[in-house]
């Protein structure tokens, strides 16, 4: 289970003591749900280099599941989206391979896909299929191995696509932690 903290001076989930996370079983929130439109928006930092840090994830299942990532490694994914046995992510641009606080939103509308890296679009892709959707994960994906070692500070999870706010959702939440 993650601890409750602070980074800096405001409050945080600290994923940091090893392989802790947060789980809500038979919790499925239809907003998430493949082909509907939904925007997640989260201000996070992940300490190991190489690593997926795992955000939030949609169910326990190792195969099809929908992902949001503060990914340090060379995959450069941000939101990553298994429908029906197929893997597809919206990216980083180029690698960003640093334990600084990030603001990154995955954003979809229909099966299209969009992300968002402090403030900036990144990368875009469509999906198809179904993923499960019986339950939330924070910080982590269904293995030891795909932990957030880091923090995270604020998680907004919205029934629809933001694209038309998202500079101004962005500008306010920036304004409040100074990430970029």
């Amino acid at each position: 289970m993650g601890v409750i903290t602070t980074d800096g001076s405001l409050s945080a989930i600290d994923f940091t003591i090893g392989n802790v996370y947060l789980t809500l079983n038979g919790v499925g929130f239809s907003e998430l749900d493949a082909g509907n439109d939904f925007s997640m928006i989260t201000v996070s930092s992940n300490a190991l280099s190489s690593s997926a840090g795992n955000l939030i994830t949609t169910t326990a299942s190792v195969l099809d599941r929908m992902t949001l990532l503060n990914d340090t490694r060379t995959n450069k994914q941000i939101l990553s989206i298994r429908g029906s046995g197929t893997a597809v992510s919206a990216d980083y641009l180029a690698t960003q391979n640093t334990s600084a606080q990030k603001l990154l939103t995955g954003i979809t509308s229909a099966y299209d896909m969009s992300s968002y890296y402090n403030g900036t679009a990144q990368g875009t892709n469509t999906y198809s299929g179904t993923y499960p959707n019986s339950g939330l994960i924070f910080g982590r994906l269904t293995s030891s191995s795909s932990i957030l070692n880091g923090f995270i500070q604020e998680i907004i999870i919205m029934p629809s696509n933001l694209t038309a706010d998202i500079a101004t959702y962005h500008s306010e939440i920036n304004g409040y932690y100074s990430i970029y």
